[in-house]
């Protein structure tokens, strides 16, 4: 059992080191949703890209036509009306003229 859990921590590691996913909290300003599906918030204070997309705007983006993203849509827009802090998670690299969020998670103060 050992020898299995090995190749899985070294896949793990190498996979968290590659995407380079990170976490950060913020405060929701702005939630909007488009006509293509696509969800948007925008936090408050500056927002500088964590997925190297050219250009930002300041927003975050996702699809919110899946379950997942109807959830975080909701999640959103939860966090605006209570004025709650998110965690949103970035994988360094996906954009769609914003940074793709990949998770949303509301907090308690």
């Amino acid at each position: 059992m050992n020898i299995l859990k090995v190749p899985f921590v070294l896949i793990s590691i190498f996979s968290a080191g590659y995407c380079q996913a990170a976490d950060n909290v913020i405060t929701i300003c702005s939630v909007q949703s488009s006509l293509d599906g696509r969800a948007h918030i925008a936090p408050c204070g500056a927002w500088t890209t964590k997925n190297n997309c050219p250009s930002t705007g300041g927003w975050l983006t996702w699809d919110a036509k899946t379950e997942g993203g109807k959830l975080m849509f909701s999640i959103a827009l939860t966090a605006l009306a209570a004025k709650l802090p998110v965690t949103v998670r970035t994988d360094g690299s996906s954009c769609d003229s914003y940074d793709v969020a990949a998770m949303l998670r509301i907090n308690n103060i």
